[in-house]
């Protein structure tokens, strides 16, 4: 098997990562404000390295990538290893399969593409940066982020570049393709919508914050139209769907497909979760550690669930249930009205999301497995990747939001206007997550006492599910 590790230029000595609240309002069932995981000095039992990508399931394979800078292989029904691909980086990009051909990136600024057969390779193209973005592929056309702040289309058959699209800062989160567009967010706080064919610009939209989540694309009535493992093309609705999008601002926004805002809902701490949706409700996760049920037509919350960790894995809904993991180290099963059916642990942080084959659920943990368990939440089996390094190390600026060193301000902010009061945010700006609709607020103190309507807050909140 051929082995690139020696191409990368993007390699790093420790990878790590820290989550702290600085709001305690809502934390009703612990003590310690601040979780610190050293994935190299705190982990009871040996490890393998990280398992930031979701996987991936085709016939009777796994496929899925590793922070050890491995692509791997291996069979669903016993998790014996049956092929692995080196690259030159940590792998956090989920892979996608087209035609009998995995695509994922790699942290050595490669966007791959393997036979899903054996993991030969069949090409490479070089970006600019690092990939944590996943790609998708639509008639022969691959799409994927770079944090070169680029987004990428390439001929899926040979993988030269057929148009790239500048933003202003890096792009991390995976387009969605809807008809003849692809839409996705950057970290300079916009979320841009493209002609897919030629990567014109159609419009964009202006959050208070970095914009790393992968969206959702709904009909009007809540139902699920595209998403990066779903291709629904020539929905009669199409005109009339509706993008949901998380940010770093703490807020979840619906917006029309012309880009216009519908409705937005606040979390309390950072929002990075592509939602699902079922049933006309959507369903996600915040690094406040909640997980939301809030009515997908007009935003209004059903009911929260408390977790102990940050959550960025995105939720599938099966029979009634909802799984999806939380930087806590659990996997949760959570009925529709918000109760807990069962939680499953792993040794590590859970940030990638589930997927559900053959009546059973696969994950990846910061500890290195690979987890296939019963829906009952039983361990089937565990594969673990090579010995290696711990989680992606975020972006400085992401870093500083978790942790709260950063101390600057945002500016005054509305969506609706996509007006700065202030100025318009630069590059080397690094803005801390301090905004209220028509006020300024310092971080750390946001929105404690503070009174608007798209905030809630209760020590108490019969919105909470124990």
């Amino acid at each position: 098997m051929e082995d690139y590790s020696k191409d990368s230029e993007h390699t790093s000595e420790k990878y790590y990562f820290i989550f702290e609240n600085k709001d305690n309002s809502n934390q009703t069932n612990d003590t310690s404000d601040v979780i610190h995981i050293d994935y190299e000095k705190d982990m009871k039992t040996p490890v393998g390295a990280a398992v930031y990508s979701t996987p991936l399931i085709f016939g009777d394979k796994i496929y899925f990538g590793a922070c050890d800078k491995n692509f791997y292989c291996i069979s669903k029904y016993d998790g014996s290893l049956i092929w692995k691909f080196l690259t030159g980086g940590p792998i956090a990009s989920s892979p996608f399969i087209y035609n009998s051909k995995i695509y994922f990136g790699s942290d050595d600024g490669f966007i791959y593409c393997v036979s899903a057969e054996d993991g030969k390779l069949l090409w490479r193209t070089k970006t600019g940066e690092r990939i944590m973005s996943s790609p998708v592929v639509v008639t022969d056309i691959v799409y994927c982020g770079s944090n070169d702040h680029k987004l990428y289309a390439a001929d899926a058959e040979n993988g030269k570049i057929i148009w790239t699209f500048l933003t202003g800062d890096v792009v991390v989160g995976s387009p969605c393709v809807i008809g003849d567009f692809v839409c996705f967010g950057s970290y300079d706080n916009n979320f841009y919508f493209l002609n897919r064919h030629e990567g014109d610009l159609v419009w964009k939209f202006l959050a208070a914050s970095h914009i790393g989540a992968t969206p959702l694309i709904t009909d009007e009535y809540g139902n699920e139209m595209s998403r990066p493992k779903i291709r629904l093309h020539g929905h009669k609705n199409i005109q009339k769907g509706v993008i949901h999008i998380g940010s770093l601002d703490h807020r979840h926004y619906a917006l029309s497909l012309s880009g216009n805002l519908i409705w937005k809902f606040m979390t309390n701490y950072l929002n990075a979760t592509c939602p699902t949706v079922h049933n006309n409700v959507l369903y996600f996760g915040s690094y406040d550690r909640h997980f939301y049920a809030v009515n997908a037509s007009n935003g209004k919350l059903l009911w929260r669930f408390l977790t102990n960790g940050g959550i960025e894995s995105s939720p599938i809904v099966h029979n009634n249930t909802i799984f999806f993991g939380s930087l806590d180290g659990f996997v949760y099963a959570l009925r529709l009205d918000g109760f807990v059916k069962w939680k499953f642990l792993t040794n590590g942080g859970v940030n990638c999301s589930p997927i559900i084959d053959e009546e059973k659920l696969f994950i990846g943990s910061f500890d290195g497995f690979i987890y296939s368990l019963t829906l009952d939440g039983e361990l089937i089996w565990k594969f673990r990747t090579g010995y290696g390094l711990g989680p992606i190390k975020f972006d400085k600026r992401v870093n500083e939001l978790i942790t709260g060193a950063t101390k600057k301000f945002m500016p005054v902010w509305k969506p609706e206007t996509l007006l700065h009061k202030t100025r318009n945010p630069t590059q080397e700006d690094i803005y801390a997550v301090g905004v209220a609709d028509n006020s300024m607020v310092s971080y750390g103190t946001a929105f404690k006492g503070y009174k608007s309507k798209d905030i809630y807050k209760s020590r108490n909140s019969p919105y909470d599910k124990q």
